[in-house]
């Protein structure tokens, strides 16, 4: 797997760094570190930095990489450097493109007076802008035994993408792997013979939704556990999004992985309401995501 880590000097970018050195496998990944030195109309969070002349805002990208490189390097990690110069959002978001990298891991944003549940201008950008998986993260959380992992899913296609980086990130036998998929009493539910509910009793619907749930989480489990991971499957009933944080919580995940829900090259830029709002508020949230004519 081809990760680009975005570094920009940041504590979280640093904890995001930290996360990856706990969850991915070293035999599995290369880590490319991206930073970008601002040029133009800075974002608001960036701004300071902007008093800096150029040719030290360079040097300190240099810098950077070079540190988190090394940092890569001694943890066990295959490691390279990549800097560029412009927007770091768009700057990112265009290497992702033109190389192709199967997962872009950033920090939540920069500055923590943009508050810790909120998305910094950059990782928001490449949060949906990026064609390939991203990994958002906030915060680190207090180490467990092993790894591990809660996900999210609902049949989506976007929602297969994301166990695919998970399984391409983490160590099998290191690994635990919880997955759900929840559904909420009254609304429709992606499942078969959806279009036979008319004249079905509520008895019938929630037993056709609680199956499909099931089915859902256990058809991605069973992926999991033929690669060799520890993996659990159940279908719950209640609000997605408090579930999912509620499960995060008690499982102590280190990782949430959702699906986009993303409407192709035009619709990328907008993400599911669940999926948006476990990116904002889970410690790390990976979002599952496939760009149109990769292959499967």
């Amino acid at each position: 797997m081809k990760i680009l880590y975005g570094a920009d000097g940041s504590d979280l970018a640093e904890r995001a760094a930290g996360l990856l050195a706990r969850v991915a496998d070293r035999e599995r990944v290369e880590i490319t570190v991206a930073s970008v030195t601002h040029a133009g109309t800075p974002e608001l969070e960036y701004a300071p930095l902007m008093l800096d002349p150029i040719d030290v805002r360079r040097k300190d990208t240099l810098a950077l990489v070079d540190h988190w490189v090394e940092w890569f390097r001694n943890e066990g990690f295959r490691a390279t450097g990549r800097v560029a110069e412009g927007k770091p959002g768009e700057e990112i978001v265009k290497l992702i493109e033109n190389d192709w990298y199967d997962l872009s891991v950033v920090g939540s944003g920069r500055r923590t007076w943009l508050g810790r549940r909120l998305l910094g201008s950059v990782s928001t950008h490449v949060l949906h802008s990026s064609p390939s998986s991203v990994l958002v993260v906030h915060d680190l959380s207090p180490a467990a035994e092993d790894p591990r992992v809660l996900m999210a899913v609902d049949g989506s296609r976007s929602c297969e993408f994301a166990a695919r980086a998970v399984r391409g990130l983490s160590h099998p036998e290191r690994t635990k792997v919880r997955v759900i998929s929840c559904f909420e009493p009254g609304i429709p539910f992606a499942m078969p013979g959806a279009a036979t509910i008319i004249g079905m009793t509520s008895g019938d619907l929630y037993e056709r939704a609680m199956e499909a749930a099931s089915h859902h989480a256990e058809r991605i489990a069973g992926e999991f556990r033929d690669d060799g991971y520890e993996a659990t499957a159940q279908g719950v009933e209640g609000h997605p999004l408090e579930h999912i944080l509620a499960e995060a919580d008690a499982f102590r995940a280190d990782l949430v992985v959702v699906g986009s829900r993303g409407l192709g090259a035009v619709g990328r830029a907008l993400l599911g309401s669940v999926s948006d709002q476990v990116t904002r508020h889970a410690p790390a949230t990976l979002v599952g995501r496939h760009a149109a004519g990769k292959e499967d």
